[in-house]
Formats: C-alpha cells, structure tokens, sequence
C-alpha cells in the first residue's frame, strides 16, 4: 500500500496533523489570554453525560469523553497515584512538562501550568496537543513498518484511537508497552456505544 486509510500518503497525512495541531494550540493560547484566568471546575459540574450513540461510529471527542471517564468518570477533583496525578485526566507533572515542550517548538512557550490539570477543559486541551503530537510520530513510524495494513476506514481510525489512548497512558512509546493494551481495551468498551445503534456495547 503506498497510502493510508485516510486517502493519502503517511507523509502527507503527517504533515497534515502537524499543521492541524499547531493551529489548534494556537487557538488554545488566544482563547486563554482573552479569557484570562478560568475558574477552576468541582465535581458538579464535571460530570459527564451519557454517551449517545451515532451510526457514524465513534470521533477524537467521543475518545476524550472515554478516556475521561476510564480515569476519574468526569471528576475533576480526582487525585490518584499517591497524590502524582490529578484532575479528570488524571495528568502528571511530566505530562504538562512534554506538552509544553511540544508547543515550545512551535514557538507557543508556557502554554499551561501543573495547575490546569485541575480544570476539566484545560486537561482535554493537553490531553489532544500530547497524544496528537506523539500519536502522529508513531502512526508514520508503524505505517512504514507496514504492521497497520488495514483496508477499512473505521478500523483505521480505531488503530489511531488505539495508539492515542495507548499514548495517553504509558508516554510516548506507550503504545508499545503490553500494560497499556489493557488500558485501552478498558477505553474501547466504553467508545463501544458510540458505535451501536441501541447504545449498549456489542
């Protein structure tokens, strides 16, 4: 195969979401310089909603929505790994660290602080600019190792969904890691009811 389940070459679709990315942390910055300071969110208001079905198949916000609620089910004052990680998604300081220095080479610097992983949308914010940007290396690097051959559109979208949450998980070559797989299955069962018509996993 010369190119991907996405219609174009791994280059190209590389660059694309590197394009795509930038801009994104781009709007990130501006909508947090206008605004300013966001209140931080509690348990009320972080509640997720159920999850609704769509015969389209599950999307990246479908995943966050996932991955939320695998780490804390929407519970923004969530604080775990012996009080390391914290907030909705459960992020680390490491983890604010690499999604700063992903931005910093796009000359966005000190986008977010450890104290944004306590707001709920600032922590969906890192959690798209870190499994983006690593998740885009990985896709290009597997791809041409040829070990994602795949003729189906939605099975290619779930590889990356895979590689993402797997990411998301154990760090950049996390998707590598035979613990993370669990972790993502968890994370699949859950995005399930996004690809069923009555909402119940099949």
């Amino acid at each position: 195969m010369t190119g991907t389940d996405f219609g174009c070459t791994p280059k190209a679709y590389g660059i694309f979401r590197i394009i795509r990315l930038t801009l994104y942390a781009a709007l990130i910055v501006m909508v947090g310089f206008i605004v300013g300071k966001t209140k931080l969110r509690g348990v009320a208001d972080s509640v997720l909603p159920p999850p609704t079905a769509k015969s389209s198949g599950p999307t990246f916000d479908d995943l966050l929505d996932a991955i939320e609620w695998i780490e804390s089910k929407g519970d923004a004052n969530s604080v775990g790994d012996n009080g390391n990680a914290v907030g909705a998604y459960q992020l680390h300081k490491i983890y604010v660290d690499d999604v700063n220095r992903s931005l910093a080479l796009r000359g966005i610097k000190n986008a977010f602080t450890y104290k944004n992983r306590w707001n709920r949308n600032k922590s969906r914010d890192m959690v798209m600019v870190y499994t983006e940007h690593y998740a885009t290396k990985a896709w290009n690097k597997i791809w041409n190792n040829g070990q994602f051959a795949t003729t189906k559109k939605r099975e290619g979208f779930m590889k990356y969904f895979e590689l993402q949450t797997r990411i998301h998980n154990g760090g950049p070559r996390g998707y590598r890691l035979p613990a993370t797989k669990k972790y993502w299955l968890k994370v699949k069962e859950r995005l399930a009811v996004y690809m069923t018509p009555t909402g119940v996993p099949e």
